[in-house]
């Protein structure tokens, strides 16, 4: 597993107080793709598309939780585990928030060539609801 041999596609819908109301976000970047210590890592850099240029993003899963940790313009490592609320401050340019994340689901189908990670939870900034979200992550060879 080597060093931008792979396919990153993240897939996104976030659901504010109605259905209708959804934002989709798609995204693909070339990253890199390791196992390690009964972990998987999967490690690309944000884009301007994202608005997070400048920025860092590592996804670590064992198959029973998932941590996505953003380093560089945006600061932050999010935690989803099933059925457990989680905290956690989110720093920006433009300051720092305090987010709450209950996760509903985590689902990992991963092995030495890829798969593919999916989760969704709730979300709450600064102890007010802002909606729930779902994300698939897909990683392939090149």
């Amino acid at each position: 597993m080597n060093k931008k041999d792979y396919v990153i596609t993240i897939k996104g819908i976030q659901t504010y107080d109605s259905d209708d109301d959804n934002i989709d976000i798609e995204m693909m970047a070339e990253g890199d793709f390791t196992f390690e210590d009964g972990k998987y890592f999967i490690d690309y850099d944000e884009t301007e598309a994202t608005g997070m240029e400048g920025t860092s993003t590592t996804i670590e899963t064992d198959g029973d939780y998932v941590a996505l940790t953003r380093t560089g313009a945006v600061d932050t490592t999010l935690l989803f585990i099933k059925d457990r609320l989680t905290t956690s401050y989110y720093e920006t340019p433009y300051g720092t928030m305090m987010m709450g994340i209950t996760t509903e689901d985590v689902k990992t189908n991963l092995d030495s060539d890829g798969g593919k990670i999916s989760v969704k939870y709730s979300i709450s900034m600064n102890n007010l609801f802002s909606g729930t979200n779902t994300f698939e992550i897909q990683v392939r060879k090149i």
